[in-house]
C-alpha cells in the first residue's frame, strides 16, 4: 500500500520499540488477587514524517501502570478492574504529549445457572498508525446478556458505545469519533463437561455506526457472524 505521494505506507511506518513489561499479582483472600502491571515504551522510526513544510521527529517515550483486582474462577462475579496512568513523551514538540488516567473493567456477574451479564469499560492509548499523531485514546463501555432458555438453546444481547480520539495532528487537525455496536444473536450448545469444557456454536446479527468530524471516516454497516467454541 502506498499514500497520495507513492510513498509506501510501511516505509512510513518502519521503527524500533524497545518495551519492559512487568506484572506482579499476589493473593488477598479467597479467589481475589491484587494486581500490578508496569510498562515502559521507547519508540523510535527510521525515518521523520514530511509535513511538505518540515521534518517532523515521531519518536516517543511511554510509561503505563496499572493495579488492581482480579475475581477469580467459582464465585457469581469473575474478571478484573484496573485503573492507573499513562504518560507518552513526544520528542518532537509539534506532537502532543499525553497525561492522564487509564483503566480496564472485564466483569462478568453469573446470574444463576442458565444467565450471565458481561460489563466491559476501558481506557487506552495506543500506537496511531496516521503519520501526523502519536498515539490515540480509545475510551468505551460496553454490556452483554446472555441467557439459555433450554439446556442447549441460548440468547444474547449486546451494546457498546465508546468514543476515539486522535491529538492535535501534525496538520493541524483533531480527529474525534464517535463508535456504536449493537448485536443480537443466538446460541447452540451441543455439549458442556462439568468441568466447564463445551462445545458451541452462535450466530450473531449486529449494526456498527461511526460518526466522525471529519470527512470520510463515518461508517454505517450491518454484520452477520458465525462462531465456534470447542472447549478441548
Amino acid at each position: 500500500l502506498k499514500d497520495e505521494e507513492g510513498t509506501p505506507i510501511g516505509t512510513r511506518l518502519n521503527r524500533n520499540e524497545t518495551r519492559t513489561d512487568l506484572e506482579v499479582s499476589y493473593q488477598l483472600r479467597g479467589r481475589t488477587r491484587g494486581l500490578l502491571e508496569l510498562e515502559r515504551k521507547r519508540v523510535d522510526f527510521l525515518a521523520p514524517f514530511d509535513t511538505g513544510t518540515t521534518l517532523v521527529e515521531r519518536d516517543t517515550r511511554e510509561l503505563r501502570w496499572r493495579t488492581g483486582l482480579e475475581l477469580g474462577r467459582g464465585g457469581p462475579l469473575q474478571g478484573r478492574l484496573l485503573l492507573g496512568w499513562a504518560t507518552i513523551n513526544a520528542q518532537d514538540p509539534i506532537l502532543e504529549d499525553f497525561s492522564e488516567m487509564i483503566g480496564e473493567l472485564d466483569v462478568t456477574w453469573l446470574a444463576g445457572s442458565r444467565s450471565r451479564v458481561r460489563f466491559e469499560a476501558e481506557r487506552r492509548t495506543g500506537f496511531a498508525v496516521s503519520e501526523g499523531n502519536a498515539y490515540f485514546l480509545d475510551t468505551f463501555g460496553a454490556v452483554r446478556f446472555i441467557h439459555y432458555f433450554t439446556t442447549i438453546i441460548g440468547g444474547e444481547a449486546s451494546y457498546r458505545r465508546g468514543t476515539l480520539d486522535f491529538p492535535r495532528a501534525t496538520i493541524g487537525i483533531t480527529r474525534e469519533d464517535e463508535i456504536e455496536r449493537m448485536e443480537l444473536g443466538i446460541r447452540l450448545r451441543l455439549f458442556r463437561g462439568a468441568d466447564g469444557r463445551r462445545i458451541e456454536y452462535s450466530a450473531t446479527f449486529g449494526r456498527f455506526r461511526r460518526d466522525s468530524n471529519l470527512p470520510g471516516f463515518d461508517q454505517d454497516q450491518n454484520t452477520f457472524s458465525l462462531g465456534a467454541v470447542l472447549g478441548f
